[in-house]
């Protein structure tokens, strides 16, 4: 049985006035707050983003004869900033040193996708030599401009998503990495199975406005059917959805939570891993980030090589290869995460066929 929960609030505090990379840096230092299970792989690639975002000549200089990268993104600086980390820390290894031979052009929405168009036509304003955007704003890249290029960061099935009709042969402006999670969607359910004695029902919690987080849970939700297991879902669509979806969940009295990945879940992870803490959810998702901040398990692309993999296009744009000629690039390493502190804590025996196809464990 599937069902949806679908709860909408108002934000109630919006933060407004993102005109500057220099602005989002200075609210990005002020607030930023690291988890306790957050590592030093972590830390490094949070200093990288720091970096980054506090360097006034990375933002401002429009003198200097750097190549611009201009980065859209849905969701917050601070939420977003372990990912960011990872682009800057893969550009730095081709050779790209922010300030030098690169300058970084952040645009974020801050929980607000009205602001998408506005913030993808200043980046387009702004002559950048390549946009990279997160899948969900790609339409809005997209709009802003037919000439410069642009490179899609985290698109799950980019043709189900309309981006292209063949990863061989892109077409426009457009390439990218496609992250094809819908078979890691369905494993996910199976390892959930696995873990979590008795399962029998699933809260999903999601993003119904992000393209590959509706592809990811429609593998979920195919795997549940094909298990015989009950599923619900949960839909959050900005920041302030998000207690009252983790209180209808504790209401549904679920067995375990799937989230999906999206910009949204990514930003707002610190809530909802205190959220399973305090409730003794077991829970799931793609990225190991996610099982470092207290999730039970974690299997799908490894984010970090994920965000390898655009700085790779991106290098290849930025040395004048065109995005026509640049074939979508696609993951060859995937992460199976668990975390036996939580495993610890929720009194579950992690079996050893898991513990053998485990590319990293918490202890």
């Amino acid at each position: 049985m599937i069902s949806v929960f679908n709860e909408q609030n108002r934000l109630g505090t919006r933060i407004t006035g993102l005109n500057s990379a220099t602005n989002v840096s200075a609210r990005f230092l002020v607030s930023l707050h690291v988890p306790r299970p957050w590592n030093w792989k972590y830390l490094t690639l949070l200093c990288a983003a720091c970096a980054m975002l506090a360097d006034p000549a990375v933002a401002q200089d429009q003198s200097s004869p750097a190549k611009r990268i201009g980065i859209l993104l849905s969701g917050t600086a601070e939420g977003l900033a372990p990912y960011m980390g990872a682009l800057v820390e893969g550009l730095r290894e081709l050779g790209w040193v922010e300030g030098r031979t690169v300058q970084f052009i952040m645009r974020y929405d801050n929980d607000d996708k009205s602001q998408l168009p506005k913030l993808a036509a200043e980046l387009v304003a702004l002559r950048v030599d390549v946009l990279a955007a997160a899948s969900v704003v790609t339409p809005a890249a997209r709009s802003a401009t037919t000439t410069i290029p642009i490179v899609t960061m985290d698109a799950y099935d980019p043709i189900a998503e309309g981006l292209t009709s063949n990863l061989a042969e892109p077409r426009g402006n457009l390439t990218g990495v496609s992250a094809q999670s819908g078979e890691t969607a369905a494993k996910r359910v199976e390892l959930a199975r696995d873990l979590v004695p008795r399962l029998q029902r699933i809260a999903l919690l999601t993003d119904p406005g992000d393209s590959g987080a509706v592809i990811d849970a429609e593998g979920i939700r195919t795997a549940v059917e094909r298990l015989g297991l009950e599923l619900r879902t949960f839909e959050v669509r900005r920041s302030g959805d998000f207690p009252a979806a983790f209180a209808a969940i504790k209401r549904y009295k679920s067995d375990a939570l799937i989230v999906t990945t999206s910009t949204l879940t990514m930003d707002n992870l610190a809530q909802t891993a205190r959220f399973i803490s305090r409730t003794h959810l077991p829970a799931f998702s793609e990225y190991s980030s996610f099982a470092e901040a207290g999730f039970l398990l974690t299997y799908g692309v490894g984010y970090v090589h994920l965000f390898k993999l655009v700085a790779r296009q991106i290098d290849k744009i930025l040395k004048g290869a065109k995005p026509e000629n640049l074939p979508w690039e696609q993951p060859t390493q995937f992460e199976l995460t668990v975390n036996l502190k939580t495993a610890k804590a929720l009194g579950l025996t992690v079996p050893g066929s898991i513990m053998a196809g485990a590319t990293k464990i918490i202890q």
